[in-house]
């Protein structure tokens, strides 16, 4: 069985203050690695063009990965050229109190530690049935397959 899981888009900016209001695709978030779970929820871009799951590798290092002195792997994209390190996680997303578990290889970078966001790149997108954005509605959908009761 299939379930639907309906989410607003996210606003970001303030009309009050005079900055401009945006609106994008993100699921509140934790991490997982070996046991230890983040002891917190974050937002989590949801990233079609992204192809892989990166993190801040300041959260990566309350739930035991550790990048210190470890080799890492430059990636390129629109936002210049990152450091990345690759852990076997999983990622959990919340919707509406529910749970839901997806195991991953995912990138921690330094270069994302002044944000407090997550992006869910391609990786995360091959562990679900389908991802539907509807941008005039100002929400997306995620499709997942239930076990069977």
């Amino acid at each position: 069985m299939i379930k639907t899981y309906q989410i607003p888009y996210t606003q970001i900016g303030d009309p009050i203050a005079s900055q401009e209001v945006v609106y994008f695709p993100m699921v509140q978030t934790a991490i997982e690695h070996k046991g230890i779970r983040t002891s917190f929820l974050f937002p989590s871009l949801v990233d079609s063009g992204s192809r892989h799951s990166v993190f801040p590798s300041s959260f990566g290092e309350k739930i035991g990965v550790v990048v210190d002195g470890v080799p890492g792997i430059i990636r390129s994209g629109f936002g210049g050229s990152v450091k990345c390190y690759y852990r076997k996680i999983n990622i959990i997303i919340s919707i509406n109190n529910e749970e839901r578990v997806f195991p991953c290889e995912a990138a921690f970078t330094e270069k994302m530690n002044n944000h407090s966001i997550g992006v869910l790149g391609r990786d995360f997108f091959e562990q679900v049935e389908e991802i539907s954005f509807h941008q005039k509605k100002f929400m997306f959908e995620i499709k997942v397959l239930t076990p069977s009761q």
